[in-house]
């Protein structure tokens, strides 16, 4: 728990750092990996929310498949 618990934060202090700086790529993976995050852990309504998330930052027709077969799995 406690392990999770330091994921979490550590993603979103990086999802945080990478919006500052305004990287786009960053950002999107950012979100996904957020998003994978809470999908392992079980938390399907966070994991939806970044996944969606990721799709403005999606920077090529790879990142869109990828994000929708994410939220598929969901």
């Amino acid at each position: 728990m406690a392990k999770n618990q330091a994921d979490r934060v550590k993603l979103k202090v990086e999802l945080k750092m990478y919006s500052n700086n305004m990287i786009k790529e960053s950002i999107r993976m950012a979100h996904h990996d957020l998003g994978d995050f809470y999908h392992a852990t079980g938390d399907y309504g966070p994991s939806l929310k970044h996944y969606t998330k990721s799709r403005k930052f999606c920077t090529t027709s790879q990142h869109v498949l990828d994000m929708c077969m994410s939220i598929l799995e969901v």
